[in-house]
Protein backbone atom coordinates (compact mmCIF):
# COMPACT_ATOMS: atom_id res chain seq x y z
CA UNK A 1 0.00 0.00 0.00
CA UNK A 2 1.47 3.26 -1.19
CA UNK A 3 2.22 5.22 2.37
CA UNK A 4 1.86 9.53 2.64
CA UNK A 5 5.23 10.79 2.86
CA UNK A 6 5.57 11.92 7.12
CA UNK A 7 2.69 9.64 8.08
CA UNK A 8 3.21 6.46 10.47
CA UNK A 9 1.43 3.40 9.21
CA UNK A 10 -1.67 2.89 11.91
CA UNK A 11 -0.66 0.17 14.35
CA UNK A 12 -1.34 -3.43 12.68
CA UNK A 13 -2.89 -4.91 16.21
CA UNK A 14 -6.06 -2.48 15.77
CA UNK A 15 -8.38 -4.33 14.08
CA UNK A 16 -9.42 -3.50 10.50
CA UNK A 17 -13.13 -3.32 8.84
CA UNK A 18 -13.12 -3.13 5.19
CA UNK A 19 -15.51 -1.43 3.30
CA UNK A 20 -14.91 -2.05 -0.44
CA UNK A 21 -16.96 0.94 -2.63
CA UNK A 22 -17.99 -0.39 -6.49
CA UNK A 23 -16.93 1.27 -9.44
CA UNK A 24 -19.91 3.89 -10.64
CA UNK A 25 -22.11 2.57 -13.34
CA UNK A 26 -20.04 4.61 -16.35
CA UNK A 27 -17.11 2.42 -15.45
CA UNK A 28 -18.65 -0.98 -14.88
CA UNK A 29 -18.03 -1.57 -19.09
CA UNK A 30 -15.33 -1.49 -21.46
CA UNK A 31 -15.52 1.88 -23.30
CA UNK A 32 -14.14 0.37 -26.58
CA UNK A 33 -16.07 -2.78 -26.95
CA UNK A 34 -18.93 -2.43 -24.15
CA UNK A 35 -17.79 -5.83 -22.75
CA UNK A 36 -18.34 -5.98 -18.74
CA UNK A 37 -14.89 -4.98 -16.80
CA UNK A 38 -13.37 -7.15 -14.04
CA UNK A 39 -12.37 -6.45 -10.99
CA UNK A 40 -7.96 -6.02 -11.34
CA UNK A 41 -7.20 -5.28 -8.01
CA UNK A 42 -8.33 -2.18 -5.33
CA UNK A 43 -7.23 1.47 -4.38
CA UNK A 44 -6.40 1.10 -0.71
CA UNK A 45 -6.88 3.67 2.12
CA UNK A 46 -6.83 3.50 5.92
CA UNK A 47 -7.58 6.22 8.41
CA UNK A 48 -8.16 5.99 12.31
CA UNK A 49 -11.59 5.77 12.84
CA UNK A 50 -13.52 5.36 16.60
CA UNK A 51 -16.40 4.83 18.38
CA UNK A 52 -16.97 5.32 21.95
CA UNK A 53 -14.64 3.49 23.55
CA UNK A 54 -13.13 2.02 21.01
CA UNK A 55 -10.64 2.31 18.02
CA UNK A 56 -10.33 0.37 14.56
CA UNK A 57 -9.13 0.68 11.37
CA UNK A 58 -11.32 1.41 8.59
CA UNK A 59 -10.19 0.02 5.64
CA UNK A 60 -11.70 1.06 2.18
CA UNK A 61 -10.98 -0.65 -1.09
CA UNK A 62 -12.12 1.10 -4.36
CA UNK A 63 -12.41 -1.18 -6.98
CA UNK A 64 -10.07 -0.78 -10.08
CA UNK A 65 -11.27 -2.65 -13.71
CA UNK A 66 -10.32 -3.64 -16.67
CA UNK A 67 -11.63 -5.11 -19.72
CA UNK A 68 -10.71 -8.76 -20.05
CA UNK A 69 -11.83 -8.66 -24.12
CA UNK A 70 -9.06 -5.77 -24.83
CA UNK A 71 -5.63 -7.00 -24.70
CA UNK A 72 -4.79 -3.40 -26.78
CA UNK A 73 -3.28 -2.07 -23.84
CA UNK A 74 -0.81 -4.34 -22.24
CA UNK A 75 0.50 -5.01 -25.93
CA UNK A 76 0.63 -0.98 -26.46
CA UNK A 77 2.78 -1.09 -23.18
CA UNK A 78 5.17 -3.51 -24.63
CA UNK A 79 5.50 -1.44 -27.98
CA UNK A 80 6.49 1.50 -26.18
CA UNK A 81 8.92 0.05 -24.27
CA UNK A 82 10.41 -1.26 -27.11
CA UNK A 83 10.12 2.00 -29.14
CA UNK A 84 11.95 3.89 -26.15
CA UNK A 85 14.78 1.42 -25.68
CA UNK A 86 13.67 0.15 -22.61
CA UNK A 87 13.74 -3.54 -20.92
CA UNK A 88 10.10 -4.52 -20.94
CA UNK A 89 10.46 -7.27 -18.07
CA UNK A 90 12.37 -4.79 -15.84
CA UNK A 91 9.84 -1.74 -16.73
CA UNK A 92 6.86 -5.00 -15.98
CA UNK A 93 8.76 -6.77 -12.75
CA UNK A 94 8.80 -2.86 -11.52
CA UNK A 95 5.49 -1.54 -12.34
CA UNK A 96 3.19 -4.50 -12.00
CA UNK A 97 3.75 -5.49 -8.53
CA UNK A 98 3.09 -1.34 -7.53
CA UNK A 99 0.06 -0.90 -10.03
CA UNK A 100 -3.04 -1.88 -7.61
CA UNK A 101 -1.58 -0.10 -4.31
CA UNK A 102 -1.34 3.30 -7.12
CA UNK A 103 -3.87 5.93 -7.00
CA UNK A 104 -5.46 6.40 -10.21
CA UNK A 105 -4.70 10.33 -9.76
CA UNK A 106 -1.14 8.80 -9.86
CA UNK A 107 -1.27 5.77 -12.33
CA UNK A 108 0.56 8.20 -15.21
CA UNK A 109 3.43 8.05 -12.97
CA UNK A 110 3.77 4.52 -14.32
CA UNK A 111 3.83 4.32 -18.08
CA UNK A 112 6.94 4.08 -19.43
CA UNK A 113 8.12 7.36 -20.91
CA UNK A 114 7.21 8.38 -17.38
CA UNK A 115 9.24 5.74 -15.79
CA UNK A 116 12.28 5.70 -17.92
CA UNK A 117 12.57 9.56 -16.75
CA UNK A 118 12.47 8.74 -13.11
CA UNK A 119 15.18 6.49 -13.35
CA UNK A 120 17.43 8.77 -15.35
CA UNK A 121 16.71 7.25 -18.81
Amino acid sequence: MGRHPGRQELPAELPRRERVLACPPDELHCPRCGAPREVIGYQISEQLDVEPARYFVLVTKREKRACPRCPEAAVAVVETCKRLGLEVRAYLGDVLPRLAATSIQRVGELTPARWAASRGG
